[in-house]
């Protein structure tokens, strides 16, 4: 019969066995882990920098985009206005920049586009003469508007 001790012995180096047969068939995943960690630890400090990087360059072109949109308001010529109580219709539909049979619709998103390119608010950091020929210029679109959605069926 065999002893405990024997079967202890057996017992201990099957265990043993076992652990190193799964040791050895997963090395690969093991150094793989650990080379991933590793690298992961030497890249991660440089992609930090690339984040920052981009995003300080992604920052700057905003800002440089801003300024360039700043200084085309403030270099847009204004003419004067065409008078709001023109009686020529043909003033009235360039005035908003839309053909002579535009639709309502049409009109609407015209009316809305001249608004927001000449609204005396948008344009607060213009001259006070700039502001002033631009509210004109607001009164005369809203009359075209008015004028023209009235005729408009």
């Amino acid at each position: 019969m065999i002893s405990f001790s024997v079967l202890f012995i057996i017992f201990k180096i099957l265990i043993q066995l076992t652990l190193l047969w799964l040791f050895i068939v997963n090395l690969p995943v093991i150094i793989g882990g650990i080379i991933g960690y590793l690298l992961g630890l030497i890249i991660l400090p440089f992609y930090i920098l690339y984040l920052g990087f981009r995003d300080r360059h992604e920052f700057g072109k905003r800002k440089k985009a801003r300024e360039n949109q700043r200084e085309h308001n403030n270099q847009r010529s204004f003419e004067e206005p065409p008078s709001p109580k023109s009686n020529n219709l043909h003033d009235l539909y360039n005035l908003l920049g839309v053909r002579v049979n535009a639709s309502k619709e049409e009109l609407r998103k015209a009316f809305k586009v001249k608004m927001m390119m000449n609204h005396p608010d948008k344009l607060s950091t213009l001259d006070p003469e700039l502001q002033k020929i631009a509210s004109e210029r607001t009164i005369a679109i809203k009359d075209a508007y008015e004028r023209l959605t009235a005729q408009v069926h």
